[in-house]
């Protein structure tokens, strides 16, 4: 399985960065992971599925949540005052399978 890992990663001044830092290499010794950066429009060719890492920053992680409203992959939130994501995804998503962990 190739995973399309979205998330906003080091120099980015974010926790989520500094996060996804630390646990790519854990999931890299799992599974195949395409880590996609700002500016990306779409998943790489050949992933199967999208995991979209997001915190409290809009201007950190709007581009992650655009992109999540295109697929129905699972989404995950550090940060469980994130209001701005549920109600971007809701909007677009009814039942929409994002899942908060704190």
């Amino acid at each position: 399985m190739r995973v399309a890992y979205f998330s906003p990663m080091p120099p980015e001044q974010t926790g989520i960065a500094d996060y996804s830092a630390l646990l790519l290499p854990a999931l890299e010794r799992r599974i195949d992971v395409a880590v996609v950066r700002r500016g990306r429009k779409k998943a790489p060719r050949g992933t199967d599925v999208s995991l979209y890492q997001v915190g409290n920053n809009p201007d950190a992680h709007a581009w992650i949540v655009r992109q999540s409203r295109r697929t129905t992959s699972p989404s995950a939130s550090r940060r469980a005052s994130t209001p701005w994501v549920a109600w971007a995804t809701r909007a677009s998503r009814p039942g929409c399978c994002w899942r908060l962990m704190s």
